[in-house]
């Protein structure tokens, strides 16, 4: 072996063995007075988890050493696809041994910013690194083998029977995800601007008792369903669909501020002793909207008429009573039980909805149309940076309050002529061409809230008033790039990809594409954007400070960014040391939000409504976004004059 490559394998182990586990620790221990979450009590439960943690971890590193022939470093992969060890049971032991290690020890520590935050951190860095660089890597390496069947996995889309280990993880691993999701939204609480559910006639509704019976049907038959599947084509869609369920109806249970406390009935009969305990469980309300009873039911019921046509009214019957006695036992109100119906009929069509999500955006590719007004052309696709220049300064307006509005305006200003310079300077465009880049607006917008911030200006609070918008705009934005068809992706699958023929789409014109269904990037970053902004809004709820709001959105916001890149397929992004450029940015945006989210004053982000005066400004900014990025002279010679 070389010297280089020696070096270049002892600093990837010292990174990620030493290096990267050593930030988490120090990461934990600065954000201890950050988070204020409960931690359970359970020293013997994170002993064991360590240990299995811990087991894995070697058993992944012996497997690869033995039968791979090399070392666990994605940069120097082993020359051999292992399929044998712990990764014959699971996909990527390393990483879930990590997780556990990372869990059980802040249990054993009793670390609140171990166990809601870096855990959380690492599965979603882990999952990020598998998506975004190791399972596109296997595949170019190993072709459809690298997705070799795991015992613990996924089942395969056959007609065989599934065997009891299949159905037995498929229960465990979906419900144990819902259970840790559930629990997590219990232990952080109602948010304080949480409003009561209920409409005002239903508070007067009266509890039967009796009913929780037909309610507590729901804890035996969903749990059936896996175990009584007739098909391992039938548990993969079964898991599919519940999986869907359950990361939705999450982020739904801990985004909406609607709370239902219970409405309490006379604790005498059996089924009144348990609806009072359960009750008692659930006294603030939290964990409500939707109701998963009703998700459940419904999942359950479409699958049962799927599977067993002949059953598929009493099983919708069932649903329509489980539904029923989500009132009649006092835990849930009409919206819970509206949100949760809806959920749960997307979950079950999510091949459908997924469809009708695919043909709208592609629509929306191939409408692209211009207007000329003298030598100027006006794009169509304009309107989407106009409506996001306005939100960006407004909203940032909005959170930092009058008395920063001139700041959050000069810093608007930057981030517009960061993104200008940026573009210029990665993408090699001509004199003639005006690009924008994503990353250059952070840098502008950074370098300007530094320099405004040794001058006295409040850099703090308008940095996360930018933070709290960004990922709004930012979707905004993303419209205009299926548009035009920048930030596009690479082709895929005709069930997935989004088909562009219009000759002014930078698909069509620049990667010669036309009519090749292609990864839709911008749809998965819109996607991403509204979980964040979601998640950004019940975090500022929650009173976190400026440092925290706009550290999550760096984090959260890069991780996505890291995936999303490795399915973009732009001719002229290019590539530094097996990662793309903006894969490398993106990694930057991680640690830059690590480090904000302990940095900072700790005093909550206010928001305070903006005067007419700004609402005015906005609407300039906005109009200037638009000029910039949706007006151009395609026949002048003059710098700057076309669009790229």
């Amino acid at each position: 072996m070389k010297l280089p490559g020696v070096i270049g394998r002892v600093a990837y182990g010292f990174a990620f063995v030493v290096a990267a586990p050593g930030l988490l620790v120090a990461w934990a221990v600065a954000l201890e007075k950050r988070v204020a979450l409960p931690v359970p009590d359970g020293v013997a439960i994170g002993w064991a988890g360590a240990a299995l943690g811990a087991a894995l971890i070697g058993g992944g590193w012996i497997a690869l050493w033995r039968q791979g022939g090399g070392l666990p470093m994605n940069a120097f992969p082993p020359p051999r696809l292992v399929q044998t060890g712990v990764f014959r049971w699971l996909r990527h032991p390393v990483y879930v041994g990590f997780l556990l290690l990372c869990a059980g020890l802040s249990l054993v520590v009793h670390s609140a910013p171990g166990l809601w935050v870096v855990t959380p951190v690492a599965a979603l860095g882990a999952a990020a690194l598998v998506l975004g660089y190791e399972g596109p890597a296997l595949r170019r390496r190993f072709g459809e083998t690298a997705g070799f069947p795991v015992r613990l996995g996924l089942p395969p889309p056959t007609d065989e029977s599934p065997d009891w280990l299949q159905r037995l993880w498929a229960l465990v691993s979906v419900l144990g995800l819902w259970l840790l999701g559930y629990e997590a939204v219990r232990a952080a609480g109602p948010a304080a601007s949480s409003v009561v559910g209920y409409l005002p006639f239903e508070r007067s509704w009266v509890v039967w008792d009796w009913t929780w019976w037909i309610y507590g049907s729901a804890y035996l038959v969903v749990p059936l369903l896996p175990l009584v599947a007739p098909s391992r084509r039938a548990l993969r869609e079964w898991v599919l669909c519940a999986l869907i369920a359950t990361g939705v109806g999450i982020l739904l249970l801990f985004t909406l501020p609607v709370v239902a406390p219970s409405r309490h009935g006379a604790a005498v009969t059996l089924a009144g002793r348990l609806l009072a305990w359960e009750q008692a469980r659930e006294g603030n309300g939290t964990g409500a909207c939707p109701a998963f009873h009703v998700v459940w039911a419904v999942v359950a019921a479409g699958f049962v008429a799927r599977w067993w046509p002949r059953r598929r009214s009493p099983a919708w019957l069932w649903c329509a009573l489980v539904t029923a006695s989500c009132v009649t036992t006092g835990m849930h109100a009409l919206v819970d039980l509206s949100v949760g119906g809806l959920l749960g009929a997307g979950a079950l069509h999510w091949r459908r909805a997924w469809a009708g999500v695919r043909r709208w955006f592609e629509r929306l590719g191939n409408s692209w149309q211009a207007w000329r007004i003298g030598p100027v052309r006006v794009i169509n696709h304009s309107v989407y940076p106009a409506l996001g220049g306005f939100l960006a300064v407004y909203l940032a307006g909005l959170f930092a309050g009058e008395s920063a509005q001139k700041f959050v305006a000069g810093v608007g200003f930057a981030a517009v002529l960061g993104a200008g310079l940026w573009a210029q300077l990665i993408e090699g465009a001509s004199g003639l061409s005006r690009p924008f880049g994503y990353y250059g607006s952070l840098l502008g917008g950074g370098l300007a809230l530094a320099v405004g911030g040794l001058l006295g200006a409040p850099a703090w609070t308008v940095l996360a008033g930018f933070a709290m918008g960004a990922p709004w705009v930012q979707a905004m934005g993303r419209l205009r790039c299926v548009v035009q068809g920048c930030c596009h992706g690479a082709p895929c699958a005709a069930a997935l990809g989004l088909r562009i023929v219009k000759p002014e789409s930078r698909i069509v014109r620049l990667a010669k594409l036309g009519g090749v269904p292609v990864h839709p990037t911008p749809v998965y970053s819109i996607g991403a954007n509204l979980v964040l902004g979601l998640l950004l809004l019940r975090l500022w709820q929650a009173g976190s400070p400026p440092g925290v709001l706009a550290g999550v959105y760096l984090l959260l916001g890069g991780l996505a960014r890291f995936v999303e890149e490795a399915y973009r397929g732009e001719p002229q992004t290019p590539e530094i040391a097996g990662l793309r450029l903006y894969q490398w940015m993106a990694i930057a945006s991680v640690l830059t939000g690590g480090g904000l989210m302990v940095t900072g004053p700790a005093t909550p982000l206010g928001a305070s409504v903006p005067g007419a005066t700004w609402v005015v400004f906005s609407i300039a900014f906005g109009a200037v976004c638009g000029f910039a990025m949706g007006v151009d002279s395609p026949a002048s010679n003059r710098r700057f004059s076309r669009l790229a």
